[in-house]
Parts: structure tokens; sequence; C-alpha cells
């Protein structure tokens, strides 16, 4: 039989990907979390059932538009599953996307192979380049595997033409340790339902006076610190982008501590080291002060980058350039203003009296006003301006609200008609 398209093959994905996102908006319209490649299907719901009903439903409506469904390959409801060759997880506390152990498997068996044939000399360009095209699928959610890949990339970058190549000793040291790093970051990449930590609580600068005080009383360091800043021989560690790179660094081992489990935005007056560490991609010169930023791995906390404009990245540059008067006296200024701005905004008010509330009126089942990114929550269960206390249930809940002034009447007459409904 011959399956080949009359037009060709190559615009066959492209007329597929059509059908597909027909199929997408229409069980989106529904209310129904969809996501498609070509002829694969995934929905979210939060319960079984809701699953079972968007499987049987998706099922209908393709073989109403006149295709077939295989429904041996159909999967049912479950914490647990392949899509397009990622594994998707909700037995946790939190939605992980990581690879599964057979194609970790074959990564190590690809890596110890091409190690073993460069040992003995030269080796086929296009096994690296395999290689590497398997790291890059993998690299989507395993954190950091790109900082392992560049080297590599960038070796086939200048050796376009050849088919036989003498492997360098910088790609094979990235080889050696690359079954250590997918089974240690694998899954790390996607993290969903993290706390986000207010945007306005961590900013970086680069500075010079850091690393002279670093090394002042111990000039020896250096040497046994390969990441650091101005080192000589290294003329990209001089760079004010390095200087960035390494603040954020620096800043990450000081108080990442305190921010575990947590989405860190982190706020750089710097273009290039915002993309490096969104991206986890630099120059072959930054990769061994990037690679260190897996620190936070160890705290379980993600960047994300955010650019400041460097007038507003005020407090950061005065630490930088440690004029500690100047900065007390901003610094004061900033808590005030913050207060003030946040107690005017609805939705983004300052309970600063919820220790003394907690203690005495205790336990508190419901927040019922906080901020989009539920970074001024204080329960489990909280609402934000789309979830609207106006109309939720307070039933059963002991409600803790700081609440907006302009809609405060509102909140509180729902509330009092959900309590003498229990009455």
């Amino acid at each position: 039989m011959d399956a080949r398209a009359p037009f060709g093959n190559r615009a066959l994905p492209g007329i597929f990907m059509r059908w597909t996102r027909a199929i997408m908006a229409w069980m989106r319209a529904r209310g129904i979390p969809t996501v498609g490649y070509l002829d694969d299907f995934f929905c979210v719901l939060e319960t079984k059932e809701q699953a079972e009903e968007a499987m049987l439903l998706l099922v209908e409506f393709v073989t109403f538009l006149g295709f077939k469904v295989n429904t041996a390959k159909c999967e049912g409801p479950s914490q647990l599953l392949e899509f397009l060759r990622v594994l998707l997880s909700t037995e946790g506390d939190v939605c992980t996307a990581s690879i599964d152990e057979e194609r970790i498997a074959v990564v190590v068996k690809q890596a110890g192979e091409l190690r073993a044939r460069a040992a003995r000399g030269m080796v086929s360009r296009r096994a690296l380049q395999s290689l590497l095209g398997l790291l890059a699928f993998c690299s989507h959610v395993v954190w950091g595997l790109s900082l392992y890949t560049r080297r590599g990339f960038n070796f086939l970058a200048a050796t376009t033409g050849r088919k036989m190549v003498r492997l360098p000793h910088q790609v094979l040291e990235d080889l050696a340790v690359l079954e250590q790093v997918v089974r240690l970051y694998n899954g790390k990449r996607v993290v969903l339902e993290r706390r986000l930590v207010n945007e306005r609580h961590f900013a970086t600068d680069a500075s010079g006076t850091l690393r002279e005080r670093l090394f002042s009383a111990d000039p020896t360091r250096l040497p046994q610190r390969l990441w650091f800043p101005r080192r000589p021989g290294c003329p990209a560690s001089w760079s004010i982008n390095y200087l960035e790179l390494f603040a954020v660094w620096w800043a990450v081992v000081r108080w990442g501590h305190r921010m575990s489990g947590r989405t860190v935005v982190v706020n750089i007056d710097n273009q290039s080291g915002m993309y490096w560490i969104g991206s986890w991609w630099g120059p072959v010169e930054y990769l061994r002060l990037l690679r260190q930023n897996f620190v936070c791995a160890k705290h379980d906390i993600h960047l994300h980058p955010k650019y400041i404009n460097t007038k507003d990245n005020l407090l950061a540059d005065l630490l930088a350039r440690l004029d500690m008067p100047r900065f007390l006296v901003e610094h004061n200024a900033f808590l005030r203003a913050t207060v003030w701005r946040q107690d005017r905004d609805d939705w983004m008010v300052c309970p600063v009296r919820w220790a003394e509330l907690d203690q005495e009126f205790w336990p508190f089942t419901v927040d019922s006003c906080v901020a989009e990114s539920r970074a001024n929550s204080y329960c489990y269960l909280s609402w934000i301006r789309v979830e609207d206390a106006r109309v939720q249930k307070f039933d059963g809940h002991n409600a803790w609200g700081n609440l907006p002034f302009s809609i405060m009447l509102a909140i509180l007459e729902n509330f009092l008609k959900c309590k003498m409904r229990q009455q």
C-alpha cells in the first residue's frame, strides 16, 4: 500500500496540526484543558471522574470528525502518565515532568560507547550529533543539562563537513559526568504549583568590592575557586556580565536556605545575566560559574530572572558599592513606601498583625484576600481576586482576611449570609 501523500510528506505535520489545534480549541471551549501534538492529546482535570468524562468526550468528537481511534492506545485517568516521551506525575506534593529510566539508560549507554571509541582515536561526528540531539530533548526536563552540552555543540559547529573527529578533553569531561547530572537533576526543571517569593524582595547587582572582601583574609583561596571573578589568565571573569552572574550565585549561597521550595523572582539590571539564568545557557567561559548555580537544587529553588532598570535597582547598587549610610536611609524609605503602597492597593494588603490574631483566634482555615501570586497568603487555602471572596462559600471556615477597603462591605455581607445559613 502506498501511504505517501500525493503532495509529499513534508506538508503532513502542518496539515495534521491544523486539525489538532481545532480539536484542542473545541475541548477548551467546553472547559477542558487540553494539550495536543499531531495525533496525541492530553487532558488535565482535577478528579478521576472528570478525566474519564473528558476522555470519552474527546474520543467521541474525534470519531465524529471521521478519524479512527485505537482504544487500546488510550490511557485512562492516571497520576503517572507518559506523554510525548515525558513522564508526568502528580503523585507527590507537586506536579513534575521527567524522563523515564529507560531513556536515562540509553543516554548513559551512548555516552559510554562514545567515550570508549574516543579513547581509541577518532569517532564519528554523526554519533556525537545523535547523542547531543538526545540530550537536547532531555534538557527540557533535566535541570541544567544544557550546560553540559554547550561545549559539544560548539565543537560540532567548528567541525562542519567532517565525518570523523577527535573529541577534545573538555567534551570528554562533560560526557563523563552525564549520568550523574541526568539522575540528580531529572524532573527538577519543570515543577508546578510553587509558592512565589514576592518579586520586590530579591535583587542583585555586580560588585567589585565583594571579591576583595572575600579574599583579603586568605588570598590563597582564589585558585581553589575556579569560577570566582577577576581570575588571572581569564579575561572573561573581569567583565561586568560575569560579576552580575556571580552576584546571583553569591546571594543564593547566602540566603537560599530561607527560600527553600519556592520560585524566586530575581531582579537583575543586566540583560545578559537575565538570559543566562533563565535559559541555563551562556558562553563557554561562563560555564563553571553557571554550573555553580546548581546550588539552587540543593535548596529546591527555581530562579525566575526579571529585568529591572538600573535606576530602580538602587538598594542592590548601594550595597554593591558598600555605601552603607545611604543604603540605610533608602532602605527605611523603601519599607515605609512598601507598607503605604500595599495598604492602599486592593488584594495586596500587608497583614502586620497576623501573629497576634493567629494566637488569639486560631486556627484560621482560609485566607480570603491575597495577592495574585499568593505571596502574602498565610493559610493553605486562599482566595485571590479571580476567586472573589464576595461570592465564595465561607461555610465551615474560620476565615482570615485583611480586606480591601473598596469591597470590604460586600465581603462581610457574604460572610454573614454564609454564617447565618449555618445556624
